[in-house]
């Protein structure tokens, strides 16, 4: 799912990219799942619930996506809070490390806020990257899709 919403974003730069099928009847391609048969109040939260938060937590109304160079990631901007949002996805099973270059942007004073989601973890938050200068260097966590929130940045 992360893959497709990122394939989605970059390549057909949509207004919105909604997904309707929030719930199902137990076959995990819903957000929940449920028995569906109108007498049964118990649901499972799945995997794709917290995938989609990834992207829908952080990425709000006024962003305005911009270039970067990953294929595999969507970075939002959102020029009001000047906050920057990176998504990116590790479908492989390694981990995979990269580095972001957020040279487009003059001095970064913010703090770097992550959050992973993966096989072990649903969006939770995890010790922050560091800046190296306007560098981001990253180690993103096998089959995993993980947020970067970086406060107090603004392009040249």
């Amino acid at each position: 799912m992360a893959r497709r919403i990122v394939e989605d974003i970059r390549g057909l730069r949509p207004l919105a990219w909604v997904y309707w099928q929030a719930v199902d009847g137990g076959g995990g391609w819903g957000f929940f799942s449920n028995v569906e048969n109108g007498r049964q109040t118990r649901y499972i939260v799945n995997k794709k619930y917290f995938v989609m938060a990834n992207f829908s937590r952080f990425i709000r109304p006024g962003f305005r996506f911009i270039d970067i160079s990953d294929a595999k990631s969507i970075a939002g901007y959102d020029p009001v809070a000047h906050r920057l949002v990176i998504v990116s996805v590790n479908a492989q099973w390694h981990v995979r490390p990269m580095t972001f270059d957020l040279t487009g942007f003059g001095l970064i004073a913010g703090r770097v806020q992550a959050y992973v989601t993966s096989p072990a973890c649903n969006l939770t938050s995890v010790s922050a990257p560091r800046l190296s200068g306007n560098r981001l260097g990253v180690t993103l966590p096998a089959r995993s899709t993980t947020t970067f929130v970086i406060d107090d940045c603004s392009p040249h």
